[in-house]
């Protein structure tokens, strides 16, 4: 199973990036050239642009944790992220935010049982 999962928002072209590990998400920023971003806690959102690129990128350190709090983790990074989105867009609206927070969800938890269930 891969170490990441990309969603891409098709709305407005912007992928959403997800490692379930504190290296993996250090290591990815690392080749885009981010290095001054840390993960102080068990779970961080980032946002990056390059030129009129806009990316979002979520760590969530799953190690320690039972699989009910990982899925509340990602629920909270992906709420994050929406929030990150909708500043650089310029978006208002509670119906999107709840629509895109289920999309997001629905698409990573597949993946995230996927790599947690041996």
């Amino acid at each position: 199973m891969s170490k990441k999962k990309k969603v891409n928002i098709q709305l407005v072209n912007v992928d959403v990036v997800m490692f379930l590990s504190r290296d993996d998400y250090h290591k990815y920023l690392h080749k885009k050239g981010v290095y001054d971003v840390e993960m102080y806690s068990d779970g961080v959102c980032t946002s990056l642009v390059k030129g009129t690129k806009f990316k979002l990128v979520i760590g969530i350190e799953v190690g320690k944790h039972k699989p009910l709090e990982i899925k509340g983790l990602i629920v909270h990074e992906l709420s994050h992220a929406i929030t990150l989105l909708f500043k650089e867009y310029g978006f208002n609206d509670d119906e999107l935010r709840s629509y895109l927070l289920q999309f997001l969800y629905i698409e990573f938890i597949g993946w995230v049982d996927g790599v947690l269930t041996p």
